[in-house]
């Protein structure tokens, strides 16, 4: 499902980005990875099996491309292999986590009717203010059908139903729990910021005017509604634009001065106006704010969730012939 992004203009104020819709097959990539004859590719081949369901390679690309479509979009086919290639073997542990997770759904009789689809299709579109056809383009600009990305709609509704009954309606966290780990992580009670960077480097002696070639392409990516993190991943010079410039959680009180003056007063979501620091040039997303005791209560959830999900591996047939 898309994630909700909200910028600030002219980097994008009030403005929502497109769904991340990108679902296009990457043939030729695949292609250089496997060695295969054309012959061979068209056969497809299965790469892991959970209980009695194959997942095939075709599929396996599918969903690599889907997540990683943008960011390799400039890429060489043979970087977009590469890329792919260290890739591979965590999105087919993806793939398996949701194949075993649907099958326990089904065993536990959980559905999900066509109606609670449609309910979801519109609020997606109503979020990010499409109409019926300018959704059905978007799809198809991607080469995303309708169809396809329904099952992927019901699929998470399924698993987030499943994982709310099976795991997060069964913690019982005491505040005493959460106290203890907050001394733990050293956490004092400050509001915890959850920030992404886009950040350039200045030659010596420069001003901001010496990065604005690479503002302006950043402002039209936003304008035309790219996630941050992709475009984090395409032109950001900071450490961690493999990560779509996570910086991951900060206390205000941490933050440099520059920083500080940014956050202030942003909502989740918004972007930053390109800012200077010693260090070079920024331009900082709020993910979201978050007090310490929902950050401790998260982190108990993630432990539980992980747990419970071994438990399901455990006991299904899964093999991986990647």
């Amino acid at each position: 499902m898309p994630c909700e992004r909200r910028c600030l203009s002219p980097w994008g104020r009030g403005h929502l980005t497109s769904a991340a819709f990108s679902f296009a097959l990457f043939l030729v990539a695949a292609f250089l990875l496997s060695g295969a004859s054309a012959d061979a590719m068209v056969l497809d081949r299965v790469v892991a099996v959970v209980n009695q369901e194959a997942i095939t390679w075709l599929e396996l690309y599918r969903a690599m491309e889907f997540d990683l479509g943008a960011s390799v979009s400039g890429l060489s086919d043979e970087q977009k292999a590469r890329t792919f290639a260290k890739s591979e073997a965590q999105y087919l542990e993806n793939m398996v986590d949701v194949k075993v997770q649907l099958a326990e759904a089904r065993e536990a009789g959980i559905s999900v009717g066509a109606d609670e689809v449609d309910r979801a299709v519109r609020d997606i579109q109503k979020k990010y203010s499409m109409d019926d056809e300018t959704f059905r383009k978007a799809l198809e600009r991607e080469g995303l059908t309708m169809e396809a990305y329904r099952k992927k709609l019901r699929e998470q509704i399924t698993i987030a139903r499943l994982v709310e009954r099976e795991v997060r309606s069964t913690m019982n966290v005491t505040d005493e729990e959460i106290q203890e780990r907050m001394k733990e992580d050293g956490l004092k009670g400050e509001i915890l910021y959850h920030l992404r960077q886009i950040f350039f480097r200045l030659p010596e002696g420069e001003g901001m005017e010496a990065v604005e070639p690479e503002l302006a392409r950043v402002h039209e990516g936003l304008k035309a509604g790219t996630p941050f993190e992709e475009l984090a991943r395409q032109y950001s010079q900071g450490p961690a634009r493999d990560k779509g410039g996570d910086l991951g959680y900060m206390k205000k009180s941490k933050m440099d001065g520059a920083f500080r003056d940014a956050v202030q007063g942003m909502s989740a979501g918004e972007v930053s106006e390109p800012f200077r620091t010693a260090r070079g040039v920024h331009i900082v997303q709020l993910v979201e704010k978050k007090e310490p005791t929902e950050t401790v209560r998260e982190q108990i959830f993630q432990e539980k969730y992980r747990q419970w999900l071994k438990g399901l591996r455990a006991k299904a047939f899964v093999e991986i012939k990647l």
